[in-house]
């Protein structure tokens, strides 16, 4: 019973109430000094959304879907900041399914929060779905652009 206790309290910290100070954690460089980042990512609206595949071009552009009342989605939005802040050539944005009426095209492809949708050419190219660590999410990106 003792290892079950332990691994509930280990779960309570991982899902969101100790990782939040990663997104602006200091970070050395190659050249030994510290950068802090900040998150680059953009929060959307439904207006936005129905332009930003024309507005993008042949950019690669993240976009992860999310709800406030979420825990893997809590869990996940400082690990997508601090990424969005390390990756250049990548545009990033972040839309509440709450707030919005997901069009046709993107319902059947947002079943489950959070998901990560990657366009290309204003196409869906990929998509991750759920939490997962920040190598995860690191090596998802990088292997998208």
């Amino acid at each position: 019973m003792k290892r079950l206790t332990t691994s509930i309290v280990v779960g309570a910290v991982v899902l969101g109430f100790g990782i939040s100070h990663l997104a602006n954690s200091p970070v050395l460089t190659k050249s030994g000094a510290t950068k802090h980042h900040g998150p680059t990512t953009k929060r959307i609206n439904e207006s936005k959304l129905s332009t930003l595949t024309k507005e993008c071009g042949s950019s690669t552009v993240f976009v992860k879907f999310y709800a406030d009342w979420c825990g893997p989605c809590r869990y996940m939005k400082p690990l997508f900041d601090r990424v969005s802040s390390e990756v250049d050539g990548a545009m990033f944005y972040e839309i509440n399914v709450d707030d919005i009426k997901l069009p046709n095209k993107l319902s059947g492809l947002v079943k489950y929060i959070p998901t990560i949708l990657v366009l290309k050419d204003g196409q869906v190219v990929n998509k991750l779905e759920g939490s997962v660590p920040y190598g995860t999410l690191k090596k998802f990106i990088e292997s998208n652009l």
